[in-house]
């Protein structure tokens, strides 16, 4: 006499991996046959550069800059403010050597408030500028 077979339930299970892995996955299968099946990508955060113009309005708070900013965080969702690395050797330019002491001092402050203020993402490695390929920062520079 034969016995019937059941079918048999699929196991699935859910493991989280490292972030260096990539993602979370799951096991889907039977006790028989098991599949590693990846769960799907976040979506990358979509950057946007700030100029050194504007940290050194937002460092005077001006209205329009701070509007600006917060307009972009409100509207824009998984956002990331970034500082490139230009600007922040422009900032450190003009700490030291900027044109009025009022200068000076809002480019200071605006190199203290950067990150842990105003939330900006802090320089990033050369990977940045495959994403801005031509991001260029030009700051308030009096040509004469």
């Amino acid at each position: 006499m034969k016995k019937k077979s059941r079918k048999r339930k699929p196991l699935v299970r859910t493991f989280t991996f490292p972030p260096e892995m990539g993602a979370a996955a799951a096991l889907v299968g039977t006790s028989a046959h098991v599949r590693l099946v990846p769960a799907p990508l976040p979506p990358k955060p979509l950057l946007v550069a700030v100029d050194t113009n504007v940290l050194l309005d937002l460092a005077e708070g001006s209205e329009h800059a701070w509007g600006a900013v917060e307009t972009i965080r409100r509207r824009l969702k998984n956002v990331r403010i970034v500082v490139l690395p230009t600007v922040i050797q422009e900032l450190a330019h003009l700490v030291e050597n900027g044109d009025t002491p009022r200068e000076r001092e809002l480019a200071g402050k605006a190199a203290q408030q950067l990150v842990k203020d105003w939330k900006f993402a802090p320089p990033m490695p050369a990977k940045i500028h495959d994403e801005f390929p031509t991001c260029r920062s030009v700051g308030r520079r009096n040509t004469k």
